[in-house]
């Protein structure tokens, strides 16, 4: 993935390493988060790992501080990976968004419509890039 091998050279000095989940190793990822009985498996796209500190250390001494849910647009991040994303939150994981979404205006008024298309109904106001939770 283009995001890892960009961020990857750029954290390592920091002892952050990201690493793309395929499907075999999502389930391990999200145990190792200890969410997997709440999260599905398709939830996170990439794992977030630091040196020495996080949850369930591998054999290198990189636990887990977060996931990454990699998306192609933000109305798919809002529909699909917010649930996810707040029981990663509330167990203390990061849970960033990167989308490749550049025909989404940011602004309120935009996204409002953006979701309200999506969805039928906007019944999450708090979405909104200005009080966002993600």
């Amino acid at each position: 993935m283009a995001l890892i091998e960009r961020y990857n050279p750029v954290l390592a000095p920091h002892g952050i390493r990201l690493t793309a989940l395929f499907k075999g190793q999502k389930g391990l990822a999200l145990t190792r988060m200890g969410v997997a009985d709440r999260v599905g498996s398709r939830k996170v796209d990439v794992l977030i790992e630091k040196r020495g500190s996080g949850r369930a250390p591998d054999t290198e001494g990189f636990g887990v501080v977060g996931g990454i849910h990699a998306k192609v647009s933000l109305a798919e991040r809002v529909s699909d990976d917010i649930p996810a994303s707040r029981i990663m939150m509330e167990e203390g994981m990061l849970s960033v968004l990167s989308t490749l979404d550049a025909h989404s205006d940011t602004s309120d008024q935009v996204f409002r419509r953006h979701m309200i298309s999506h969805s039928g109904v906007s019944d999450h106001p708090e979405m909104t890039p200005s009080g966002a939770v993600w």
